[in-house]
């Protein structure tokens, strides 16, 4: 691995592994679903620029979005506001090793 893909990946290592920890201040502050819903606006607004319209993919988008910004993260950021931000960041890499099976 050439040293700027590993640079690369180390600070995309350290982004996971803080995200936790800044999510739990925020859910300090702010409700779960709040929380979520203001993430999404935040991220939405800054990487829309850089993405090319998926014309044809409306209905999957729609069904991702749902699933994903209706359920799973309100969920998961609702658990996290009830437990440390360790415990959390090890449930949730842990939640993708059954998923292959399923």
């Amino acid at each position: 691995m050439r040293p700027l893909a590993a640079a690369i990946a180390v600070a995309i290592m350290a982004l996971w592994g803080v995200n936790f920890a800044v999510a739990k201040l925020g859910l300090a502050e702010l409700p779960p679903i709040l929380f979520v819903t203001l993430r999404f606006i935040i991220v939405s607004v800054m990487l829309v620029p850089f993405v090319p319209v998926p014309h044809g993919r409306w209905r999957d988008i729609v069904i991702l979005a749902a699933v994903f910004g209706g359920v799973h993260f309100p969920v998961m950021f609702s658990g996290m506001a009830l437990v440390d931000a360790s415990v959390s960041s090890i449930l949730t890499a842990t939640s993708k090793t059954p998923s292959p099976a399923i």
